[in-house]
C-alpha cells in the first residue's frame, strides 16, 4: 500500500524551546470516585523537535480491535 503525500500548510521542521513563563502542565485525578484532586508541575522546561517529514515511517499501528481498522497506516 502506497502512502499518500500530504502537505501541511505552515509546517516548519525545527527545534522549539518550551517557554516556562508561558507554559502550564497540570493534571486531575479522581480519588475514590468521590473527589477530584488537582495538581501541577513547576519548573517546566524542555524542547520539541519536529521532523522534516512529519508522516514518514509511520507504518501500521494496530488499535487492538479487529472490527476497527487502524487509523495510522502507511
Amino acid at each position: 500500500m502506497e502512502a499518500e503525500v500530504v502537505e501541511i500548510p505552515g509546517y516548519v521542521a525545527a527545534t522549539w524551546a518550551i517557554d516556562p513563563a508561558h507554559s502550564y502542565v497540570g493534571f486531575v485525578v479522581r480519588h475514590l470516585m468521590i473527589a477530584k484532586v488537582r495538581g501541577h508541575f513547576t519548573g517546566v522546561e524542555g524542547a520539541i523537535t519536529t521532523a522534516a517529514e512529519p508522516l514518514g515511517g509511520m507504518g501500521t499501528h494496530p488499535v487492538g480491535n479487529p472490527r476497527r481498522p487502524s487509523l495510522f497506516t502507511g
